[in-house]
């Protein structure tokens, strides 16, 4: 129960009943999923506007099969409405709004086209019927959110990696792999530029004795002062998972982290369960074995929605600039500088007050040389 299965596998999911989908939505749906061969089975989709359709907005509280007179000439009226769960080429899963289990769906062709950007798990999107073939996306409804970066392939190419989020969990480990604090400054800003929250999972509990928790505690004190809230949990012994539930319950949740910092068992331990394949650590070199290779959708019980992403070695930020930049760094505001426009750069250090703050540890050191590459990759 609660995982949404990967496309290709028939794993069921259980019934709505009081959850709701990602992306707003309230509960219940269709009190009867559509029998097989209905609308549910066989869905087809507007394409986005501007691109050869548009379909009026309907709330997201509206679930199950809807009717859009007039949506797309040659194509029936009869739109549904679910929320991806999993994304491969050409292709994706649909969890429809008040069904029991996903649908594989195709992706209309200019929308296969542009796909690394324009969907992600946690979309929500709309469907239509197609005689003697699969269903077809054909529309992606506006986010509320959207975590993403460049792609690695093509950095000229958003890769969109999750959507309609109320909060990034950057999960990291005390041990295997290594525990990397600037990797926390660029999710957080890319949450922040996607209009999402963060906060910071610290796995692994039981790896680190006292000094290691020690340094790394020293290491999450900005991050405490930005007010982001830290968990620390051990999936081996339990620890922190209650409050980390607590944490996430009734949200939808993204959690990104290197490969192996443990975010399938977390998944596994918050829902009770051992559904999510989890892969181990290489001990040669301490990194991950991408078990996760492409991002999934999960229900849990109480009604929390979970992406699992795919491990990431380096995360890039996508439409970075100056303005955006400087509201990642929220801490710097407290000390002005003499002129308004400084970047706290190459400034001497009698007219910025960001250095002056700096250089009496009133701004974290670390902090400050991650603003200074960040700023000189722009």
């Amino acid at each position: 129960m609660g995982r949404i299965r990967h496309p290709h596998q028939e794993r069921p999911v259980p019934p709505h009943g009081s959850d709701r989908p990602p992306g707003g939505g309230r509960a219940g749906g269709h009190p009867h999923p559509p029998a097989p061969g209905d609308l549910v089975h066989r869905l087809r989709v507007l394409l986005p506007p501007g691109r050869g359709g548009h379909l009026p907005e309907q709330p997201d509280r509206r679930l199950g099969t809807q009717r859009t007179p007039g949506s797309r000439p040659g194509l029936g009226a009869a739109v549904t409405v679910g929320t991806v769960a999993g994304v491969r080429r050409g292709a994706c899963e649909v969890l429809v709004d008040g069904a029991d289990t996903t649908i594989h769906c195709s992706l209309a062709p200019d929308l296969a086209v542009v796909q690394k950007s324009a969907i992600a798990v946690g979309d929500r999107v709309e469907l239509e019927e197609r005689p003697d073939a699969e269903p077809l996306v054909i529309r992606v409804r506006p986010r509320r959110s959207l975590l993403s970066r460049p792609d690695p392939m093509d950095p000229g190419i958003q890769r969109a990696i999750a959507a309609n989020i109320d909060i990034v969990v950057i999960v990291m480990a005390t041990r295997r792999p290594t525990f990397k604090a600037r990797l926390i400054d660029r999710i957080h800003l890319a949450a922040h530029q996607g209009g999402a929250r963060s906060a910071v999972v610290i796995n692994k509990l039981d790896l680190a004795d006292d000094r290691r928790r020690a340094d790394i505690e020293a290491q999450l004190a900005p991050y405490r002062d930005l007010d982001l809230p830290v968990v620390w949990t051990s999936t081996r012994t339990g620890a922190g998972i209650d409050a980390l539930r607590d944490l996430l319950r009734g949200r939808t949740a993204a959690l990104v982290g290197h490969s192996g910092v443990g975010k399938s068992s977390l998944i596994n331990a918050l829902r009770d369960a051992e559904h999510v394949e989890v892969g181990a650590v290489r001990h040669k070199d301490g990194k991950g074995r991408h078990t996760t290779t492409f991002s999934a959708l999960h229900r849990l019980p109480d009604g929390t929605w979970i992406i699992d992403t795919p491990g990431v070695r380096a995360f890039g930020l996508w439409g970075l600039d100056r303005d955006s930049l400087r509201k990642g760094f929220p801490e710097f505001d407290a000390y002005p500088c003499r002129y308004a426009d400084c970047a706290h750069d190459a400034e001497p250090e009698a007219d910025c007050g960001v250095k002056q703050a700096v250089a009496s540890g009133a701004i974290n050191p670390a902090r400050y040389d991650t603003y200074r590459r960040l700023l000189a990759s722009l």
